[in-house]
């Protein structure tokens, strides 16, 4: 039939305009699906695919609606859209579990020994802090891999997803530095931030490379689980601790020459 809603309408022109996919649709309708049925994510790549679904989705149509010609802008849109989603599932685990759904992996809750009903508690513990590092050890990964992609002759048709991207990561960043507080009220950044950082994005003024940036918010007095660990005579040895939770871990790979160490199983 023929839609009759002005919001219907103006859809209808916008998809036979920029020719939008309907398989895209379909599969942010599935993703939107998974969430009223409240589905259980058993694997990592369950949750990849309804973020996917949810967020990834949305940054394809934006890149035909925009106009972007270079083939990387739809990958670019996939991984920057998993990104984002996997930073908001990381921000709001605990509201998540209140509210009795759970994102994080079933598979990677029993690798880390994390019951799921510890969630719930509100109470952090050294397995739960090591399994919120895993989580965004995968998102920064994937915030990296965007960065690489992103084509320089359609970066200016871009700005808003670079913006909407660097936003999220800074959220990351904010999340590592503060020893990951994602079992109580979901961490916002203010306003004039979020406006300072698009700003950044549109203006064109690069942003700073991840593993600098890192380090600066891990030497923040603001970073209690940075603070902790350089405090310690440990600390300043080459063990192995992971990059982002900076707790030691049992779980690690690294190389003394390069004393950085990540947690396994982080791709």
């Amino acid at each position: 039939g023929h839609a009759e809603h002005p919001v219907g309408v103006a859809l209808g022109d916008t998809v036979r305009r920029f020719r939008l996919p309907q398989d895209v649709f379909l599969d942010l309708l599935r993703g939107v699906e998974s969430d009223l049925h409240g589905e259980t994510i058993e694997t990592f790549a369950d949750l990849e695919r309804y973020c996917y679904r949810v967020a990834s989705t949305v940054g394809l149509l934006l890149v035909r609606v925009l106009e972007a010609r270079h083939p990387d802008a739809l990958e670019y849109a996939r991984q920057m859209g998993i990104a984002v989603q996997l930073t908001n599932v990381l921000r709001d685990v605990g509201e998540d579990a209140a509210a009795g759904r759970i994102y994080l992996a079933r598979e990677d809750l029993a690798r880390m020994g994390v019951h799921p009903a510890s969630l719930r508690d509100g109470k952090m513990t050294e397995e739960i802090r090591l399994l919120l590092a895993l989580y965004a050890e995968r998102a920064r990964i994937r915030y990296e891999s965007a960065a690489r992609l992103l084509p320089a002759e359609d970066r200016n048709l871009l700005r808003p997803a670079e913006a909407m991207g660097r936003i999220y990561r800074t959220l990351l960043d904010e999340l590592h530095a503060r020893g990951f507080p994602c079992l109580g009220p979901s961490l916002r950044l203010s306003k004039s931030r979020r406006l300072a950082i698009a700003a950044g994005a549109f203006l064109g003024v690069r942003s700073g490379a991840p593993a600098s940036a890192r380090s600066a918010i891990a030497s923040s007095p603001t970073s209690s689980c940075a603070s902790n660990a350089t405090s310690s005579r440990s600390a300043r040895r080459c063990s192995p601790r992971c990059s982002f939770c900076t707790r030691r871990c049992r779980n690690s790979r690294g190389t003394k020459s390069t004393r950085r160490w990540t947690c396994s199983g982080a791709g």
